[in-house]
Formats: structure tokens, C-alpha cells, sequence
């Protein structure tokens, strides 16, 4: 009897998800926004996995102030992949979930992927995904591909909204795939998205589960000799996605520069590209960003129309204002 007691007292304490969270240098950023909504999610059990990518100062106390986070370091950085990689590695629940320091979570969200997953006997799901600017702003709402159709969709070039941030997996197939790929320094997550939709059933939430950032501070938009090098890797790794896939990061990367009025940037951004690719569309298309916005629509209109017939998009939702987002701004 003590036995089962014991026994049924462990499963209670037990966590049902391990929530990593990689970061470097950024504990202010980390403790105030993904941290918070991470232990401010409601009817679950958890722990919190935080990766110290090698940062230049140890962790502060209050970041372990809560009994269900512990910090793991690595002392010299290896990215965010491997960073993911060391949190898959100390996972203890069943589920695993990624959070981004930057990125936030609403209230219910891993609650109500779980019950998905085990309405749907699914190993993985994701949700609807807001972008939001600092001042937490909705700037576009991203609906969750549907899930019959994701491998088409990723074969297309599309991608899971929100990344890593998005998705909750079965702890095993993550390390029966082999986690992330620390090769790529971009496009880690459709590689483990390929991977995963080739081995397991997929869920859905059609709510906003996840808030991404969009700001300055992107590595996307920090070093593009390093993303132009993993998109080489990537397209050797999967030849059989679409070309599309290199179109579509970039025109992410050069609607957070338009947003920001870095005019040169985005022009210098697309020569890189011209250069890298040999393609004297993406010279003109630099070009237009300096015209001036009538040009560049023109351009988008261009583009479109010689795009030949393909697997669509997933829709732009729409939502509106989220208050859990506002209370980390």
C-alpha cells in the first residue's frame, strides 16, 4: 500500500513537459519574458531546461529561483541548435517544448497542445503564431499549416510558424531523429520538421499559442554570409525542397528591414544574395528597394506571376489584440 502511495505521489510530481530555453548574454531579456510565461503556464506540470550558450556572466540567482528551473551551461557558445540539443539531453518528461529567450507563450498554450496530442494519438503539434513588434504590437498572424498537408507544404519551402517556439514534441522521437542539425546556423527547425513529419503524425491548434519578437537582434538579420552558407548546406541535405525555401526566409529577413526603414540594408541584403546565387534578379531587386515602395511592388507583382502553379501558402490568419502578450511589454 505505502508502495503505491509513493508510487502515485511521483507520477503526481512527475513533469509532463520539459520546457527548453536556450540564451546567451540576454538573462534580462530571458527572465522577463520567455522565463515568466514559460512558469506562467496554467493546469500543467513542467520544468524549465536554460541553456547559457557560453554567456559572459553565470546565470543570476533569481534565474533559478523557482524549484522547477535548472540552468545547464556550456562554457564556450555552440549555437542555438546544440544549445537545444544539451535541453533534449536533460529532458525528464515525456514532452518536450522549445521556447526562444525572446519569444513569449500564451497562459494555456502547452496545456492545450497536450490535450491535442492526446486527442489526435499525434507526436507532435504547433499552433497559430502571432509576430509582434517590442512595444507588443500584433503586426500579422501566421494560421498553422494544416496538418495532412504539412509535408507537401515543407517540401514547398514553407515552414512551421514561430520555429521552435511553436512546437511541443514526444521527448523520444526527438532523440530517436537525432534533435537539431548544429551544422545549420538558419533553417534548423524545417530540417527537424522534415524529419519528424517523415516519421510521426502531426497535431494542430487553431488558437495563438506563441508571440514571436521581431526586432533588430535576429540573428537572421545579424550575419547573412553565415545564413547564405546554411541555406547551401540545407538545399545539399534536402534536394527535394523547393527552391522557394531561400525566397521565402529572405523576404522575412527583408520585411524586418523594410519595417525598420533600413532602406540600404535590405538593397545591400539582396545584392549578397545576387551575388551568391549568380542571379540578376536579386540585383534589381535591390535596386527597387532604393526606388522606393512603388518599384518594389512592382517587383513583388512580377515575382508572383512567374512563380509557376504549386502547393499555396498557409493563410495569414487574423486575430485580435492579445492581452497575455501585452503584460510582458
Amino acid at each position: 500500500m505505502a508502495q503505491g502511495v509513493h508510487r502515485r505521489a511521483a507520477e503526481h510530481h512527475s513533469p509532463e513537459v520539459t520546457v527548453v530555453i536556450p540564451t546567451r548574454d540576454r538573462w534580462g531579456l530571458l527572465e522577463r519574458r520567455a522565463l515568466r510565461s514559460a512558469l506562467r503556464q496554467e493546469d500543467v506540470r513542467l520544468e524549465v531546461v536554460v541553456v547559457d550558450d557560453g554567456s559572459a556572466e553565470r546565470a543570476p540567482a533569481s534565474i533559478e529561483g523557482d524549484e522547477r528551473v535548472r540552468v545547464v551551461r556550456h562554457e564556450t557558445s555552440r549555437g542555438v541548435p546544440a544549445g537545444r540539443n544539451t535541453g533534449i539531453g536533460e529532458a525528464r518528461a515525456p514532452w518536450t517544448a522549445f521556447l526562444d529567450d525572446d519569444d513569449l507563450w500564451a497562459p494555456r498554450k502547452l496545456r492545450e497542445q497536450l490535450d491535442r496530442l492526446a486527442a489526435e494519438g499525434a507526436a507532435f503539434v504547433y499552433s497559430d503564431v502571432a509576430h509582434v513588434n517590442p512595444a507588443g504590437d500584433v503586426l500579422t498572424v501566421d494560421a498553422a499549416p494544416p496538418a495532412d498537408e504539412l509535408r507537401d507544404l515543407l517540401l514547398a519551402g514553407h515552414v512551421i510558424p514561430g520555429a521552435a517556439s511553436n512546437v511541443v514534441v514526444r521527448t523520444n522521437l526527438l532523440r530517436e531523429v537525432g534533435g537539431f542539425d548544429d551544422r545549420l546556423f538558419i533553417l534548423e527547425d524545417p530540417d527537424l520538421a522534415l524529419r519528424l513529419v517523415g516519421r510521426a503524425r502531426a497535431a494542430t491548434c487553431d488558437d495563438v499559442h506563441v508571440a514571436y519578437l521581431q526586432h533588430e537582434g535576429a540573428r537572421h538579420l545579424r550575419d547573412i554570409d553565415r545564413l547564405l552558407t546554411s541555406f547551401d548546406f540545407f538545399r545539399i541535405k534536402h534536394p527535394e525542397v523547393s527552391a522557394f525555401v531561400l525566397e521565402n526566409h529572405l523576404d522575412w529577413v527583408l520585411s524586418q528591414h523594410r519595417r525598420a526603414g533600413r532602406k540600404v540594408a535590405a538593397a545591400r541584403l539582396c545584392w549578397t544574395v545576387a551575388k551568391h546565387e549568380r542571379s540578376p534578379g536579386w540585383f534589381v531587386r535591390g535596386v527597387t528597394y532604393l526606388a522606393g515602395n512603388r518599384a518594389r511592388h512592382a517587383m513583388r507583382r512580377l515575382k508572383r506571376a512567374g512563380r509557376s502553379a504549386g502547393t499555396a501558402p498557409p493563410p495569414t490568419a487574423t486575430h485580435p489584440e492579445l492581452d497575455w502578450v501585452r503584460a510582458y511589454s
